[in-house]
């Protein structure tokens, strides 16, 4: 195996040890995302939210243990960086 995929691995496994140390309801969350993410990705392309909206939502949601929100409003912050780093 080459070093960036031994490597890549090794990250993988990493993950996968780190979400099975969090509670079931937060691992459930992370595999709806993963099992949803080309739909979650078309969702957060274009929503409008303002970036202090966001981060004002985001601690609440983990308040109230709604992990499935927190995702989508971190994906929908990146997706934002991320275009924004692309219009640069």
């Amino acid at each position: 195996m080459k070093k960036n995929e031994n490597n890549q691995l090794e990250q993988f496994i990493d993950l996968e040890e780190t979400i099975r140390e969090l509670p079931i309801k937060q691992q459930k969350a992370i595999r709806w995302a993963i099992q949803n993410f080309g739909m979650l990705k078309e969702i957060c392309k274009e929503t409008g939210m303002a970036t202090d909206e966001i981060e004002r939502m985001k601690p609440a949601a983990l308040e109230k243990a709604n992990y499935a929100t927190f995702i989508l409003l971190c994906m929908i912050k990146y997706m934002q960086e991320t275009k924004k780093n692309e219009e640069i």
